[in-house]
């Protein structure tokens, strides 16, 4: 579904306060929708499907945006078509934004610079091209969402630092 697409099936946020469980990990997620604006992070990484769609029930996530560059996946149930019908199976809306990925260009200098490197320069096209970030901001304004990438730790992920984006733009921030 594309992006205008989301924005027009999402609904309004609630104003109460609300407090998610998140039983995979003991935590639980407290925020106020409209007085917070909370957007969630996860990473796939050695989790299963199964337990993957849970935690983005148990925390209501209404939408998931995918931020890979490439949808594609060898873990099983994360490759874009698949993944995208299991969540609409259980009424989460899936976005993939290849947009907000690290371009491969990017990525093959990952050896030889490393993670700093390649984290800052992806910094860098987040502030040079404005465009994407402001279409994520009027879907996490919408409802519940969630980022996702590959790696189970936000720090080792670009997905942190697109969250930080939105984080000066006043959501707060939960990693999953």
């Amino acid at each position: 579904m594309e992006l205008d697409g989301i924005l027009q099936v999402m609904h309004k946020r609630n104003d109460e306060v609300e407090r998610r469980e998140n039983s995979l990990q003991g935590t639980i997620v407290p925020f106020m929708n409209n007085k917070e604006k909370i957007v969630f992070t996860i990473g796939y990484e050695k989790r299963d499907i199964d337990d993957f769609v849970r935690i983005l029930q148990i925390n209501n996530v209404e939408i998931l945006v995918d931020i890979r560059a490439n949808g594609h996946s060898r873990k099983p149930g994360f490759s874009n078509g698949t993944l995208k019908n299991r969540l609409e199976s259980v009424g989460i809306n899936y976005l993939h934004v290849a947009k907000l990925g690290i371009p491969k260009e990017l990525r093959a200098h990952l050896k030889t610079k490393g993670y700093n490197w390649l984290f800052k320069e992806y910094e860098k096209r987040l502030n040079h091209d404005t465009n994407e970030l402001k279409k994520l901001e009027k879907v996490v304004n919408r409802g519940t969402s969630c980022l996702m990438c590959f790696e189970l730790e936000p720090r080792e992920c670009h997905r942190s630092i697109t969250a930080k984006k939105l984080e000066d733009n006043g959501f707060e921030i939960a990693h999953l």
